[in-house]
């Protein structure tokens, strides 16, 4: 049996924060209810006879968004309930579902967990008040601690918090008692991201006003480097450069993605990657429920990537992880030498410090962490 990670798009929030891109809508009951019908009744249902048909076993199940705890529960468990029952689901497979503070009682969890879910990604962004203010997000402080604390109680025993670093008026100290409320808390996994204003957001329009000053590049590298500090001497392990974990707590999920695994997406947005193909389905919400419903295609594109797109993702995703890249398995996989097809690139980086090879992996320094996208663009 061939493995596979699945990801199911609930597009759905309370309110969009200040920040975000991601494809996401108000919850309004019917809209909701046409497209779990759409997603549960059609897409899945047809992804489960796949599935099995093509003999692949799913080990993950990542239902992200959106806010997928936005939504009444009885919508989640119908989904979880058709995954457990019909997908071909491997013995002991994460079933990871995010959520944020505000959006889900300890019932809602309690029944999460019931339905199967076994890793829940808490999107807390903050420990500062006046952070989460500017940031948009719905939530205090104290409702994110009371809202872990509910999750633990209910007995979820894999839980990941999101944070964010960079936000602008924030300062080190700030950021730094936000890290230490995460590990006070003592999650199996942290992810920190630096904060982007992608066009079209909030963000982005106060940026082009001139009513906001992104943080200096310095700070930022100063953020990260004291967040890379706090975690480690806290036991937590960098395997991915926005990614923490205690050991075998990392997100099998997000694994699978940077080492080129197979992935089917489901739900409008979401993207797959099968047999060397990838397709994404349309991000209008009630014209992918519409499609479905009338027995159509959701998918807005697919393409065959390219020998040279496999080689520059393998490059860029491998990079990603603290492990890098297995210079002789990228060899196997696509006849692509990298050492010598790149030789002075990589003699530069090297002499730079920036990257090192040891027993056939190429992996970049913590030096190299801080800039690498630079480093990527060169050995691309």
């Amino acid at each position: 049996m061939k493995p596979i990670g699945v990801y199911i798009h609930i597009p759905f929030c309370v309110r969009k924060c200040n920040y975000c891109d991601f494809v996401s809508y108000p919850v309004v009951e019917g809209h909701v209810r046409a497209y779990s019908e759409a997603l549960v009744g059609v897409e899945l249902g047809d992804a489960c006879g796949w599935l099995k048909a093509s003999g692949r076993v799913v080990d993950t199940i990542y239902i992200g968004g959106g806010t997928p705890t936005a939504v009444p529960s009885r919508h989640l468990l119908e989904l979880l309930r058709v995954c457990k029952n019909d997908l071909p689901l491997e013995d002991g497979a994460e079933v990871t579902v995010e959520m944020n503070p505000g959006t889900a009682g300890p019932g809602y969890v309690a029944e999460l967990l019931g339905a199967g879910v076994n890793r829940i990604s808490i999107g807390v962004q903050s420990f500062c008040d006046t952070t989460l203010t500017y940031l948009g997000r719905i939530h205090t402080a104290d409702e994110a601690r009371g809202c872990i604390k509910a999750v633990r109680e209910m007995g979820c025993r894999n839980v990941n918090l999101d944070l964010i670093y960079g936000t602008p008026g924030e300062s080190l100290d700030e950021l730094l008692h936000s890290v230490a409320a995460a590990i006070s808390l003592g999650p199996e996994h942290i992810s920190v991201y630096g904060l982007s204003i992608p066009d079209g957001t909030r963000l982005h329009a106060d940026l082009l006003a001139g009513r906001l000053t992104p943080v200096a590049a310095e700070l930022q590298r100063e953020m990260y480097e004291a967040v890379r500090e706090a975690l480690a001497g806290a036991g937590y392990v960098q395997y991915e450069i926005s990614s923490w974990a205690r050991p075998t707590f990392e997100c099998r999920h997000n694994l699978n993605y940077w080492r080129l695994g197979e992935y089917l997406g489901l739900g409008c947005a979401a993207s797959s990657h099968i047999d060397g193909v990838r397709r994404t389905n349309i991000a209008d919400h009630l014209e992918y429920a519409r499609r479905l419903s009338g027995n159509k295609m959701a998918v807005a594109e697919q393409e065959t990537l390219t020998r040279k797109q496999r080689i520059d993702e393998a490059i860029m995703l491998g990079l990603r992880m603290r492990e890098g890249i297995d210079l002789e398995w990228l060899l196997q996989r696509e006849g692509y030498d990298l050492a010598s097809e790149r030789s002075e690139q990589i003699k530069r980086l090297l002499k730079s410090g920036l990257i090192e090879i040891e027993d056939g992996w190429l992996r970049l320094t913590d030096d190299g962490v801080l800039v690498a996208d630079e480093v990527i663009v060169w050995l691309v």
